[in-house]
């Protein structure tokens, strides 16, 4: 005997019922909000909070040119890697509480606002005050090595695609690539202080 369509019960994709569904409709859309609300905070805050940043770093290596260029390199990598820390956590399966991973989203968000506010944007010689066009040239190499490992990791997952690697990303692959992105860093690094 067949049963009807209409008698089956509604599943979702992921195998809930309609409320799980709409559930987790509700969930990735406050997930998209409290992110572009996180954003807009930090984007007005960050307008009259960074100069104190700029400031901090001066105070920190007495504005030696070659000082003020590491700590640009260190803010901006600072701050990327802490957003992305906390959106990588904010996506782990496994995570229920709407509370942490919210919290995480909006401390991700807060977390980016030093790497842009240093994005290199401006033609002034000293955008941020005394001795910062240094300071501004280590952030400028810290944005290259961001687009680097960006780039080093999707090759590098496309490789693993095509030579048929199981499973991706093993032990070999995951040290390899963070080799290759550690020596970049070291040698953005170098640039920064060299030429700062």
């Amino acid at each position: 005997m067949k049963i009807r369509r209409a008698d089956k019960r509604y599943q979702a994709r992921h195998g809930g019922t309609r409320a799980d569904d709409v559930l987790h409709q509700a969930t990735e859309i406050g997930k998209a909000v409290v992110l572009l609300a996180a954003f807009a905070v930090v984007g007005v805050t960050g307008y009259f909070l960074h100069d104190d940043v700029t400031d901090t770093a001066r105070a920190v290596t007495g504005g030696n040119p070659a000082g003020m260029a590491a700590a640009g390199w260190l803010i901006v990598l600072a701050s990327a890697g802490t957003t992305a820390g906390c959106f990588l956590a904010a996506n782990r399966h496994g995570l229920r509480s709407p509370v942490i991973l919210w919290g995480l989203v909006v401390c991700g968000a807060a977390a980016a606002f030093p790497a842009l506010w240093l994005f290199p944007r401006r033609r002034d010689k000293d955008p941020f005050g005394w001795a910062s066009d240094a300071l501004v040239h280590g952030s400028q190499c810290a944005y290259v090595l961001i687009f680097f490992t960006v780039a080093a990791v999707f090759v590098s997952g496309a490789l693993q695609s095509w030579l048929r690697v199981d499973p991706l990303w093993n032990r070999k692959w995951l040290l390899g690539t963070a080799g290759v992105v550690t020596a970049v860093a070291a040698l953005t690094l170098a640039v920064a202080v060299a030429y700062a």
